[in-house]
């Protein structure tokens, strides 16, 4: 099994998802490519992974901070396809704002730690928890969104035989 989590700034410029790592400075459009990581560069590098599953958890959808240089007026995340064996779960539907609430942690993750918590339940309802954890934290505003190509299952907290 292969699990990339990302918390923090990302952005989408003409339909390509990248991720921003902290230092990262977004002067112009050539700075995605040299400061930004390409999302789809993390995918390809699961890749190696042939069997057993391919989590990504992106919780980094945010509002185009370059509309100077910007073609496009698109928000948060575009939605990327699950490659074969892949699940990719996005804090927001594609397009879509993501909060990052109040406190320590964002709604997503506040949510994906309570549903990570009940042991036994395959990823999708893993998902599907976060998802209607995160709807009632942000009233509605903020629905997580997930991606799969998933052909077995897998469990976070898997339980044992005879529990």
């Amino acid at each position: 099994t292969a699990l990339f989590y990302f918390s923090g700034h990302g952005v989408q410029h003409d339909g390509v998802n990248y991720l921003a790592p902290l230092k990262a400075s977004l002067n112009s459009e050539l700075d995605l490519d040299l400061e930004f990581i390409h999302a789809r560069r993390v995918e390809s590098a699961m890749a190696a992974v042939s069997e057993g599953a391919k989590i990504l958890l992106l919780d980094a959808c945010r509002d185009t901070p370059f509309r100077s240089f910007s073609r496009t007026s698109s928000k948060g995340l575009a939605q990327m396809d699950a490659a074969s064996g892949t699940l990719i779960g996005y804090a927001t539907a594609p397009g879509k704002l993501a909060s990052d609430g109040r406190g320590t942690n964002s709604p997503f993750v506040r949510g994906l730690l309570e549903a990570l918590d009940q042991p036994g339940i395959p990823i999708e309802q893993v998902m599907k928890i976060t998802r209607q954890r995160v709807a009632s934290l942000t009233e509605g505003e903020q629905i997580p969104w997930s991606a799969s190509s998933l052909v077995g299952d897998f469990y976070f907290y898997p339980v044992a035989a005879g529990e």
